[in-house]
């Protein structure tokens, strides 16, 4: 059985004293080491804040540490023109900020703010806070920024009908009318404003609905009193029978889903990391509380940025969500990120999403020339980029990675159509239609470890990073899985990310995620949102082996996984790839689960795959340990020389045909 909020209170939820040694560790920095250039203790800030305050950013130069003064600083909304967002703190090019007045805000290499003790409070919650565009070494610490009004709102569901629904609106929120909701059936992607459901006991996801959530189909009609009619549009009213009265509802206002509270965009490196976020600590809106976008680009060896330190959180024990999407977002990034020490907490969306968008294949120069092809505007790329491509009409991975041997033809914009040619003949390719990711632009080596990842509407975090490691993590309370390491959206062929390739997954505790999968979804959904740790990609029971895109070279061992919904760790069609204790650390499973789950499945694995061994001895009642099923080619070796097992009624199902 889930606990509830008050039964999780406790050391092993918050890891306490991890937050302490951090703290502990931040207020013993001072700025040692902080600056290359001038300290430059910046005066009384004004309040409110505008669209273009001095602050010492302005006339700051590379190598500067500004020091602001502590105090609470309220940012007005007055540079938002219609869709125009206004952004507080805005450094880059005339042309990334459209030429609006007043010019050039000059990027900066090696800026550092010391905002120890400073509070931000946003004013409107459409309001980007940080915006800099190729801020070379830029690091913030000790900030703390918060909005009032929320960039949601929160009510009790009181009745519950056939096609709409009544809430009665929380005390201190905006209401439906605000015209900064936005509702219909077709919204745009960057105005994708919806609602999400909650369990009135435990303020987590309503269990029966999963991650989904209820678009609401035109304004809702006000009823007196604070109470409202909503209208979910007409594909999410099969939803209405996952309510109930008494159940919380949070209706997102994700009117900048590119905004947030750090938002960088191709920061390359010097000396430093390209961005570095420490000791932060807020609520965000839009894009989530850091969002690193080609950062660090093309320029120079690639280095990490870097988020330490810093906690996301609802700072009330009564609100729902503390952002209005993911905690942590990288896209495109050459390296990293690093991501260590945070506590991240009730994320709208993921907790962690490393994404990358691919680039399309336009067309071979000439028929039966198959090695040298052009690419649609994109992710800048390299000689010796890694790539993988998909299949538009199934989804699927076309052959095993291939690379670019040259860059033949490329514009002025590095981001634009380019000809390159390519290690071997490739064959398979559909001109304008085949997505190709580069692997060495989608957040290599990226690293998230010793944090706290809990209550997530969706994942604990997507990995589509190859060179992942996630270790050492609590993942804690997530709807759907815990740890996703699959790129979850080639079901539907969609774009967000490569297939996995070389992750490590080792020493997490995974508590309580999965617990929402609805059990009346397709296998898919069903399979990879109720696992406590997902591997790999599920295309559905019927198809064979070569219709699986296969993640490759992935470990998972040494994590701790307790209370799952459908298999504590369920992986798909991986090479060359282990579920067990290479260096001697079983996973364990315990807890509760349903009537016929696994420890671990393993579903159609290709070549040179094994479990290594599984530690079920405190998963009371599992009927096997281990499961190994569909289509897997005879030629695998499935070697489980190790189960430490009691309560299993079997240690090994296998399937195989």
């Amino acid at each position: 059985m889930r606990r509830t909020k008050l039964e999780r209170i406790g050391s092993d939820y918050l890891s306490v004293g991890k937050r302490v040694a951090a703290l502990a560790a931040v207020l013993s920095l001072g700025l040692g080491g902080a600056a290359l250039g001038a300290q430059q203790q910046v005066p009384p800030l004004p309040n409110p804040l505008r669209w273009h305050p001095d602050y010492g950013l302005y006339t700051s130069q590379d190598g500067d540490t500004l020091v602001w003064p502590p105090g609470t600083y309220t940012i007005g909304s007055d540079r938002i023109d219609g869709n125009e967002l206004g952004r507080c703190f805005a450094l880059g090019t005339a042309a990334d900020f459209g030429g609006l007045p007043p010019g050039p805000r000059h990027p900066r290499t090696d800026l550092t703010i010391v905002a120890d003790g400073v509070t931000l409070v946003v004013t409107d919650p459409r309001f980007r806070v940080f915006e800099l565009h190729e801020c070379h070494g830029f690091k913030i610490q000790g900030l703390t920024v918060t909005y009032d009004p929320l960039p949601y709102n929160q009510s009790r569901i009181d009745e519950v009908g056939a096609t709409d629904f009544v809430v009665t609106l929380d005390p201190g929120y905006l209401g439906f009318e605000d015209t900064r909701f936005v509702y219909g059936e077709n919204q745009p992607n960057g105005k994708r404003n919806f609602g999400v459901p909650f369990d009135e006991l435990t303020t987590l996801n309503e269990p029966d609905l999963g991650a989904n959530a209820i678009h609401i189909k035109m304004q809702p009609v006000e009823l007196g009193g604070g109470r409202y009619r909503l209208t979910p549009i007409d594909a999410d009213v099969q939803y209405l029978c996952g309510l109930e009265p008494g159940d919380k509802f949070a209706y997102l206002m994700r009117s900048d889903a590119e905004g947030g509270i750090f938002r960088f965009n191709r920061c390359d490196p010097t000396s430093r990391p390209p961005v570095t976020v420490e000791n932060c600590t807020g609520l965000a809106s839009g894009g989530g509380f850091v969002q690193l976008i080609a950062s660090p680009s093309v320029n120079g060896s690639p280095i990490a940025a870097e988020i330490r330190d810093c906690t996301v959180t609802t700072d009330h024990d009564d609100r729902l969500v503390s952002t209005n999407s993911d905690g942590i977002r990288s896209s495109s990034s050459r390296k990293g990120p690093l991501v260590e020490n945070c506590t991240l907490e009730r994320m709208a969306d993921d907790g962690i999403n490393f994404t990358t968008k691919p680039r399309t294949f336009l067309r071979y120069p000439v028929p039966g020339i198959f090695d040298i092809i052009e690419l649609d505007e994109g992710v800048p790329v390299l000689p010796d980029d890694r790539l993988q491509a998909f299949d538009p009409d199934t989804g699927l991975t076309i052959n095993d990675l291939f690379w670019i041997s040259q860059v033949l033809v490329q514009g002025s914009d590095p981001e634009g159509p380019v000809w390159v040619k390519l290690n071997m003949p490739f064959y398979g390719l559909e001109e304008n239609d085949t997505l190709i990711w580069i692997l060495d632009a989608s957040n290599p080596d990226a690293v998230v470890r010793d944090s706290d990842i809990l209550d997530h509407r969706g994942h604990g975090a997507i990995v589509m990073a190859p060179g992942m490691t996630f270790e050492d993590n609590v993942v804690d309370g997530s709807s759907a899985a815990g740890i996703t390491a699959a790129n979850i959206y080639t079901h539907n062929f969609g774009n967000e990310g490569p297939v996995p390739y070389d992750i490590t997954i080792r020493g997490n505790v995974v508590r309580d995620c999965g617990y929402a999968t609805d059990p009346d979804l397709q296998s898919f959904w069903k399979h990879q949102g109720g696992s406590g740790i997902y591997v790999a990609a599920w295309k559905g029971a019927s198809a064979g082996p070569t219709d699986f895109p296969s993640a490759q070279d992935v470990l998972v061992e040494g994590n701790t996984i307790e209370n799952w919904d459908t298999n504590g760790i369920y992986a798909v069609s991986f090479k060359d790839s282990s579920i067990g204790p290479v260096t001697g650390n079983y996973n364990a499973f315990s807890g509760s689960y349903p009537l016929g789950s696994r420890a671990i499945v393993i579903a159609a694995p290709a070549e040179d795959s094994a479990v290594l061994g599984a530690d079920a001895r405190m998963a009371d009642g599992l009927e096997f340990a281990v499961t190994v099923e569909y289509y897997v080619s005879q030629t695998v070796v499935v070697d489980v020389p190790s189960i430490l097992v009691e309560a299993p009624t079997k240690e090994l199902e296998d399937l195989r045909p």
